[in-house]
């Protein structure tokens, strides 16, 4: 389910659900996006789902104002629902059952820890830039050593003069 909010901000988590992509429609879908906005204090429309075949991988990103609400709901995330398994599937069952939705083939097979997606830079910007930087003051102690070289040698003229 594609996000009506999104931003740099966000803390990206993965789970594997037993069954198949079918036996979760688009109530089901619409349950797992609950669990994960109310936990985390954000609209529905922040959390951006995405369920793939290989049981049923779930891909869940939510999106926040601020680098700061990131790592704060990224935190208590870790910390809550997405402790470990057991604690997902008490979650998305109660939100399943609030919903109507069958948790008949309800089972967390596998969860990855939420990741915080910094804003900002990526990983090769820095590098570049750094290289940049480095560069640029190699440059600039040439620069200076050539300035200061040719600054302490005497001039032939006003030197040589004497009476």
């Amino acid at each position: 389910m594609p996000p009506a909010i999104t931003s740099d901000f966000k803390v990206e988590t993965s789970f594997t659900l037993s069954g198949s992509l079918s036996d979760y429609d688009d109530a089901a879908k619409a349950s797992i996006q609950k669990v994960f906005a109310e936990e985390a204090g954000v609209e529905a429309s922040a959390v951006a789902l995405e369920l793939t075949s290989g049981s049923v991988v779930v891909s869940a990103t939510i999106y926040f104002a601020s680098q700061a609400a990131a790592d704060e709901k990224g935190s208590a995330l870790a910390a809550g629902i997405l402790k470990d398994e057991g604690s997902l599937l008490t979650a998305l069952t109660t939100q399943f059952q609030s919903d109507g939705v069958s948790t008949t083939n309800l089972q967390v097979e596998a969860l990855t820890s939420p990741q915080l997606a910094a804003a900002g830079l990526s990983v090769g910007a820095i590098v570049g830039i750094a290289v940049g930087a480095g560069a640029a003051a190699v440059i600039v102690a040439v620069a200076l050593f050539h300035y200061l070289k040719k600054k302490k040698k005497p001039t032939g003229a006003s030197s040589s003069a004497k009476v």
